[in-house]
């Protein structure tokens, strides 16, 4: 999987949390960019759903990942301390 984000190039691996869920980590030519999701085991999560992070360094990525095909519009939110992330379907 591979998707642009304040023009870089970046490429995804897809891996698990230790706690459960999906894990999507992004690489650019140099080494590890952001890790695009965050793992929150107090959110039950159906099958192929990720929380995705787009706050802070991560602001963008969303766009990027729904643009890319790679993840669905949010299907919902969860609150992360002050900040909010997005539940989305990933995508075959």
């Amino acid at each position: 999987m591979t998707l642009t984000h304040n023009g870089f190039a970046l490429t995804l691996e897809r891996t698990q949390y230790a706690l459960g869920g999906i894990a999507l980590q992004a690489y650019c030519e140099d080494g590890p960019y952001m890790t695009c999701t965050v793992c929150i085991p107090e959110v039950d999560l159906k099958e192929h759903e990720v929380i995705i992070k787009d706050y802070n360094e991560n602001a963008g990525i969303l766009e990027a990942l729904v643009r890319a095909g790679i993840v669905s519009k949010p299907i919902g939110i969860v609150f992360v301390g002050y900040a909010y992330a997005h539940v989305c379907l990933l995508l075959p």
